[in-house]
């Protein structure tokens, strides 16, 4: 039942995908096209009929979990595909080449509590899934999740009507938004409750190159997710409530200075288990080679596929794509605030590869030691006295040599940290890390693709 709670979803958001094929004559292959696109690492997609008509047709799909692949089928997706230049279908009337209108099986599904829930939507269906496709091959995808409200003795399932919308050219521009609007899942046996307002998610995408799978990863893309107000409860206690909540992930590899964005954060926390009020946290890592990476696509591809990744990665042929993407100026930059019942904190943390002043920057480097005097930093972080009081080094910010390292005042305890060949400088005080790095910076380098 977990696995069709999981699938049920990926296929309602997946059914628009690779629908620009859909034209004309052509119907009977760009639905095979379809399942190609709509396969995943979990789930496996096969057709099961096909009835094609001169202006209307009509397909079966079948959804397996790729973990039982000669199993039964989880469930089946039904497609009515009109293939008119002009829809016969007073509700879609266009001009266009196609329309599809995709809706689950319910009566397939073998699971019967399961079926019982997905009945209960409105309609008597959990989503509908309708496309349409221009002549210019470019769609429009609106996705309706039916509202329900679902009793049952061991839990209720409430959520109201919601739409989302995609948009595709041919090109390889896809856009979409929507809203999932006030979504409540009970426990019944022990008091739990988890509850969201006004979530919404957004996202522009911008693919380059459609050849392969991975090669298609490398485009620029914005998702963004936010959130109104979440709430948890766990037997009976308010556990936590989030209002104001974001997740932003920024992908920029077109441009001349490629940059990967990702934040997380939420303007007002509620927790009887935490002191934390607000919090807000940003990375961005930039400076980084897209074409080294792109020029390794088999090596990712054997990478995403291998039941262990990391020995992949250390690999001699990883070890090398690393190398040549992560070159000298690459840089990790974080951003952290966060308000709290005993304090604040700001921090700014940048982390950067210098090299070791040859054209690859690595070329020569033998030990540990080596890597790390080609890595370099600066840390400025602000915590509120109160805060850190409460911590264990709260007993050492009256220490001599704790207030020679750190700008203690009565409010607040700042950290300016500057990294340099293995040199730290910490409030204008030096620490040769050289030194106190001992035989671990002697190492030699493979010594760290065996940790």
């Amino acid at each position: 039942m977990k696995k069709l709670l999981l699938a049920l979803p990926l296929f309602a958001g997946a059914a628009w995908a690779g629908t620009t094929a859909y034209s004309g004559a052509q119907t009977e292959p760009a639905y095979k096209l379809l399942l190609e696109q709509m396969d995943s690492e979990l789930f496996s997609v096969t057709p099961k009929d096909f009835d094609g008509g001169f202006m209307n047709s009509e397909a079966v799909t079948e959804v397996r979990s790729k973990e039982e692949p000669t199993a039964e089928p989880l469930f089946l997706l039904n497609h009515k595909i009109n293939h008119s230049p002009v829809s016969m279908i007073p509700e879609t009337a266009r001009f266009g080449a196609a329309n599809i209108i995709t809706t689950l099986d319910i009566d397939s599904v073998k699971d019967e509590e399961l079926k019982q829930i997905l009945q209960a939507f409105d309609t008597g269906e959990p989503f509908v899934v309708n496309t349409d496709i221009s002549i210019d091959g470019d769609s429009n995808s609106k996705i309706t999740f039916n509202a329900i409200d679902h009793a049952h003795p061991d839990g209720n399932i409430k959520a109201d009507k919601s739409v989302y919308e995609i948009n595709t050219t041919m090109d390889g521009h896809i856009t979409g938004n929507g809203n999932l609007n006030n979504i409540q899942l009970l426990n019944n046996k022990n008091g739990g409750e988890v509850s969201l307002k006004g979530a919404s998610l957004n996202f522009d995408i911008n693919r380059i190159d459609a050849g392969t799978t991975m090669q298609s990863l490398f485009g620029d893309a914005k998702i963004e997710f936010n959130m109104d107000e979440m709430n948890i409860v766990e037997r009976g206690r308010p556990l936590a409530n989030l209002t104001g909540a974001r997740l932003e992930m920024v992908q920029q590899l077109t441009d001349a200075d490629p940059e990967f964005k990702f934040g997380i954060g939420a303007k007002k926390v509620e927790s009887a288990e935490l002191p934390l009020q607000s919090f807000d946290f940003s990375t961005a890592l930039s400076g980084f080679s897209v074409e080294k990476i792109r020029s390794h696509t088999a090596f990712l591809v054997r990478l995403q596929e291998a039941a262990d990744p990391t020995q992949i990665l250390m690999s001699p042929e990883g070890i090398d794509m690393l190398r040549s993407t992560f070159s000298p100026g690459t840089k990790l930059a974080m951003d952290v605030k966060a308000d709290s019942t005993e304090g604040n904190t700001d921090g700014k943390v940048n982390i950067w590869f210098t090299g070791n002043g040859t054209a690859d920057g690595y070329t020569g480097m033998k030990t540990v030691g080596d890597l790390a005097k080609a890595i370099a930093g600066t840390a400025n972080i602000e915590m509120d006295r109160s805060l850190l009081a409460l911590s264990p080094m709260g007993d050492m910010l009256d220490d001599p040599i704790t207030q020679a390292y750190l700008t203690i005042t009565d409010d607040s305890v700042i950290l300016n940290a500057d990294l340099d060949k293995l040199i730290l400088k910490l409030n204008d005080q030096m620490l040769p890390l050289e030194l106190m790095g001992g035989e671990m910076l002697q190492m030699p380098l493979e010594f760290l693709t065996q940790m």
